[in-house]
Order: structure tokens, then sequence, then C-alpha cells
């Protein structure tokens, strides 16, 4: 696994980090779907400065960074490997190793931790205490519970005891960790491109060499690159993750996450 959480971007990729930059860390059983949730949410978003631009692949075996662009600074997404109860250790010193990195060298704050699984999952306590400690340290504003499920009558019983579960755990064993929200999502195993309302309007036909050369162009801090094609998708773009943390987005009972 990378050593500094940098998920083979280059060294003019972490340059660019500041304290302007606010980071969201994805925590969860293997397989539930962390990578899928930031590709369709957040718009397949790659790797803003990097070199090397990638979208976060699925079953993911290293910690993975990736920048979003906003009007001041960047969103961080930090995507990891699933959790399955047998790889507390190792998963925990790797995030605790990009965490410390991104605060130590950039001062960049965490300010979400989302733990997503689906409501039918088996949760290790081992899987919680990983969530807690990392929360704890690191004093996230806030703990995202993202949890999906397969329909919304039969699951509603299945959400609500895994909600109480993860609320003992952590105000027992983490009290002064962070405030927590829950975000049910509605999956049915369809492609939302084909029968469902996309959540932005985001923008078609773009290519990663024009996000890269709009992000070269933020450097100069004359704010000309709001006002391009792709500029405005990043900022639509910064805008969803906003809304995440904000605790904003509504999702309607037409709208399905594909998993």
């Amino acid at each position: 696994m990378p050593s500094k959480g940098t998920s083979g971007c280059s060294s003019q990729c972490n340059s660019s980090w500041s304290k302007e930059d606010r980071a969201i860390l994805f925590l969860g059983p293997k397989g539930s779907g962390k990578s899928r949730l930031i590709n369709d949410v957040f718009g397949n978003p790659n790797g803003g400065p990097c070199e090397e631009s990638h979208s976060i692949r699925q079953g993911t075996s290293d910690i993975g960074v990736i920048s979003l662009p906003k009007a001041r600074g960047n969103w961080l997404l930090i995507d990891t490997p699933g959790l399955d109860g047998s790889n507390s250790l190792s998963t925990t010193e790797s995030v605790a190793t990009t965490l410390d990195h991104l605060r130590q060298k950039h001062n960049v704050k965490v300010s979400a931790v989302a733990f997503v699984t689906t409501a039918h999952a088996k949760s290790h306590t081992q899987d919680l205490d990983i969530l807690g400690l990392i929360v704890g340290q690191q004093k996230a504003d806030m703990i995202i519970f993202c949890i999906k499920f397969m329909q919304t009558g039969d699951a509603s019983e299945s959400v609500e005891t895994k909600q109480h579960d993860f609320q003992k755990h952590i105000k027992r064993h983490y009290p002064g960790a962070a405030k927590s929200m829950f975000l049910p999502l509605i999956c049915k195993g369809v492609r939302p491109t084909e029968n469902a309302p996309k959540i932005l309007d985001f923008a078609q036909g773009r290519d990663s060499e024009g996000e890269l050369e709009v992000v070269r162009e933020m450097q100069k801090n004359d704010g000309k690159w709001k006002n391009t094609a792709v500029g405005k998708h990043l900022l639509k773009r910064a805008s969803a993750t906003d809304r995440f943390i904000g605790g904003y987005w509504s999702f309607s009972p037409a709208f399905n996450l594909s998993y």
C-alpha cells in the first residue's frame, strides 16, 4: 500500500493540497459499494492535478485519494479497502498514515467519515472499532452512515436496527467522537442513466485534459476558470459534495443507484 496515502498521485498533486481543502473518508464492509457510490454520485471524478488521472476502481485494494476542485480548495475523497473483520490492523494503519499525511503535511481537515454499508450486511465489531478510532483521533465533524437497501418496505426494520446498533456502539465507546447522521439509499440494481433522473446535470463530452487545463488555470486565482464549460461542471460536482456534507441530498423515490 502507498506509504503516504497518495495512491499513485504525483508530487505535483501533493503540493497542490492546502489548509482550505476538506477530506471525506469512506469506510465500509467489503463489497458495500464505496467506490461505486463515489463514481455514481460524484460524476466519476478524476485525480485533478495528478498526472495520471483516474476514477476510483471497484474492489479497491489500496488507499485512494482523489481531488475534486471547488471554488476555494478541494474536496479530497478518500477510498479505502473493504473491511471484512480480518484486515482491521492493516486497514487502520494505512488509513491513519494517509490522514496523518494530509493533516501534518498539508493541514487538511477531515470533515466527515462516511460509513457505507447495506441494511442486511453483517457488520463486524472490528469495523465499528476502526470507525470510532479514526473519527476519535482525527476529530472529524461528522459521521455519515450511508445505508443501502434493496426495497424501502422490507428493509425499513433492518435499517432502523442497524442505525440503533451504530449509535449504541459509537456512543458507548467513542462518546465525544462526532455527531452522526443517516443517509438511506434506495438500490434496486438498475442503471440510473437509463431508469431514473440524475442528481446533477453533468456536462457531457468533457475530457480529462480539459479538466486538467481548468485546474491549471485555477492556480492563477483570476476567477476566469469558473466561466468555462468544464469549470462550471467542476463547480457542480463540488456542490454535490457540499450537499453531502450538509445533509441536503434529496433522493426521490424514483431514483435508484445501481449496485
